[in-house]
């Protein structure tokens, strides 16, 4: 157990290096963009691309869970399959593009948005393969050079977007950008997976319809979590507007920031409870709530930081033009620790062979989050005016994954949280509240307490925070730390990549 928590943290710890070292690119693009285009502009490229996403994941077939789970303990498998999968990925594509055509029109959509789904929804189809890569080398262990990848890429892919953008170009251009990137990525990955997985493409499909058949459980799964991230930006641009989808957006790209180390845990946590669970269930039990404490402890700060800080935040970076955007930031920011839970109970449940429990209750939160954005986001712009159709958008997410949360506790029994969990958990709780007195209590720097000089009390919340938790003991501030540092120290000892495992 202590090694492979070390190990999944040492790999943890170089793909979030990667992360950071691209967080200004992301900062640039995700934050500038908006401020530079306007609502209405931004509104329509936001919606091409929730759109191509909710749609092309119907091409992933669900193998990336399956590739994280079984690639970890036999890495010739994947030569198995992937020349398959790339023939039926090809296939399929005909098919989900015809739908999307359909949807377009059925909408009602521009010329113009009609362009930018048909340029990023290339671009989707070349991000599914790259991510079914990056699973490949996540579950080898390798992430070194893919952690470069991720950097150079990202770096090109904002290098266009604000050049294009910068000399005027079209709005296709930021489509193109993507487009462009996710092509040069996949060339990159599928020569990393070569050299470290020795992955050979065989062009024969029995074996990747075996898969696939084996994926099911994951394949629904991914379909109704994807689309359940993207309908709300939908949804508001059907039934409301661009300029309301634009500021929605916008606080989305906020949370996004704080959800930009989900993708990284769960592809790390995934070869790591497959490994877990061969010495016993109960040491899988100990990882995951230990794995879910943490991932708490971290996130639960962010959040507060968000709901109490939105409007100075909403300022800072979007300007006075998305002001709209920050009641519904407040409303969005607490599925950030939620979006966590998920993930790990969800990862849990599948180790512990519930796959199916997992997928119903993806596909219930999918029924529910729809049904009720019918109901919250016409409502939600009656009674709030502008920005209220997102809040009602928001609140509508927020149901739904604190909803999926609790379903997801429930499937997991005695493997979840138990007392010591909870009573962890209600000092943390204790803990927000004083953190919550102490940024009422603070003098404000600027008159205006939406003024973005107010972020100044950011920090001393945060000490707050991390101080009074540590004392009352919701905050394992001292396991942490040995963690970091034997993740580090075998990372600075290590003289090959693998030597040691």
């Amino acid at each position: 157990m202590a090694h492979e928590t070390t190990r999944a943290l040492r790999n943890a710890l170089v793909l979030t290096g990667s992360l950071v070292a691209t967080l200004g690119v992301a900062i640039a693009v995700r934050f500038w963009m908006p401020r530079y285009l306007g609502p209405d502009l931004f509104g329509q490229v936001y919606f091409a691309e929730s759109f191509t996403a909710a749609t092309v994941v119907f091409l992933n077939f669900g193998i990336d869970v399956y590739i994280s789970r079984e690639i970890a303990t036999r890495l010739e498998h994947a030569s198995d399959f992937m020349g398959g999968i790339i023939m039926l990925r090809a296939a399929a594509t005909v098919v989900v593009f015809v739908a999307m055509a359909v949807i377009l029109f059925l909408m009602g959509k521009s010329a113009l948005e009609w362009q930018l789904v048909a340029i990023f929804g290339v671009g989707q189809l070349f991000f599914t393969f790259n991510n079914t890569l990056q699973a490949i080398l996540n579950a080898r262990g390798e992430v070194r050079e893919l952690a470069l990848v991720n950097v150079a890429s990202k770096i090109i892919w904002g290098a266009l977007v604000v050049g294009s953008l910068a000399l005027h170009g079209a709005l296709l251009l930021v489509a193109a950008a993507f487009l462009v990137t996710e092509a040069g990525k996949m060339l990159a990955l599928i020569g990393t997976c070569r050299k470290y997985v020795k992955l050979e493409l065989h062009w024969q499909t029995k074996t990747a319809f075996a898969v696939i058949a084996a994926s099911l459980p994951f394949y629904v799964n991914s379909l109704a979590h994807d689309i359940y991230a993207r309908v709300d930006s939908i949804m508001l641009s059907w039934m409301i507007s661009d300029a309301e989808t634009a500021w929605y957006g916008a606080a989305v790209n906020i949370n996004l920031l704080a959800l930009l180390v989900l993708p990284i845990m769960n592809a790390v946590l995934m070869p790591m409870s497959s490994r877990v669970i061969k010495e016993s269930p109960e040491a899988l039990d100990a990882v995951m709530r230990g794995t879910l404490r943490i991932v708490l402890v971290l996130s639960v700060p962010l959040t507060l930081m968000l709901v109490l800080h939105a409007h100075a935040v909403v300022l800072l970076l979007f300007g006075p033009e998305y002001a709209a955007s920050a009641r519904t930031l407040q409303i969005l920011a607490p599925v950030i620790p939620l979006s966590y839970v998920c993930v790990v109970s969800a990862s849990h449940l599948v180790q512990l062979g519930k796959v199916w429990r997992v997928t119903r209750v993806a596909v219930i939160g999918l029924i529910v989050h729809p049904l009720l954005n019918f109901v919250t986001i016409p409502n939600g712009g009656d009674w709030f005016g502008a920005g209220g159709a997102g809040m009602g958008a928001a609140a509508a997410s927020l149901t739904s994954e604190a909803m999926v949360a609790t379903l997801f506790f429930l499937a997991l029994g005695k493997a979840g949280p138990d007392r010591t969990f909870g009573f962890n958990m209600a000092k943390l709780a204790l803990v927000c509240a004083a953190v919550t007195g102490v940024h009422v209590l603070l003098p404000l720097f600027a008159p205006d307490p939406t003024h973005a000089m107010s972020l100044w009390r950011v920090p001393v919340e945060l000490v707050v925070y991390v101080g009074l938790g540590t004392v009352l003991g919701a905050i394992p501030l001292r396991e942490m730390l040995q963690h970091l540092s034997s993740a580090l120290s075998r990372r600075r000892g290590a003289t090959a990549p693998h030597a040691a495992e």
